[in-house]
């Protein structure tokens, strides 16, 4: 079930080298997904982008997976912020529900979510996802499989 399995992914240096901080606003906010084993390495990551880790909502998946310690059931969006940018929509709660249908693909809600924080963002600059597995309207993408 790792992700080495499904597609190719990188090393925790190699991600922490991505020049995100060269494209982000100076009053931006990223939202990355990890998982319990690799948290620490989120952090690590975010914060070399440029970005202090600030909170997290977390999906509650339908079914779960294989693991080490317990099968995990979830996995963790974290909330990083370059300068200050509070949202200026609605405040989502903590959690999402929803199903796990196809490894790493996450829930199309997040969008949304991420669209009421902050809306209108369209207007001033972009939402941008890396290593996106398809586009989403709206959004500008980047990844080996888009």
């Amino acid at each position: 079930m790792s992700a080495e399995q499904q597609y190719p992914t990188m090393p925790t240096d190699d991600l922490c080298e991505i020049g995100v901080a060269e494209i982000s606003a100076e009053n931006s906010v990223c939202f990355m997904w990890t998982t319990n084993p690799l948290f620490k390495d989120g952090i690590r990551v975010l914060e070399s982008w440029g970005f202090e880790y600030k909170t997290n909502i977390v999906w509650i998946k339908d079914r779960h997976t294989a693991g080490f310690y317990v099968f995990g059931q979830h996995e963790i969006l974290l909330i990083g912020v370059r300068g200050s940018l509070l949202p200026t929509g609605e405040k989502p709660k903590s959690i999402i529900k929803g199903a796990n249908l196809i490894h790493s693909k996450k829930p199309k809600e997040t969008y949304r979510i991420i669209e009421k924080m902050y809306p209108g963002a369209l207007d001033k600059t972009f939402y941008c996802e890396l290593f996106c597995r398809e586009t989403e309207p709206g959004w500008k993408g980047w990844g080996n499989e888009v």
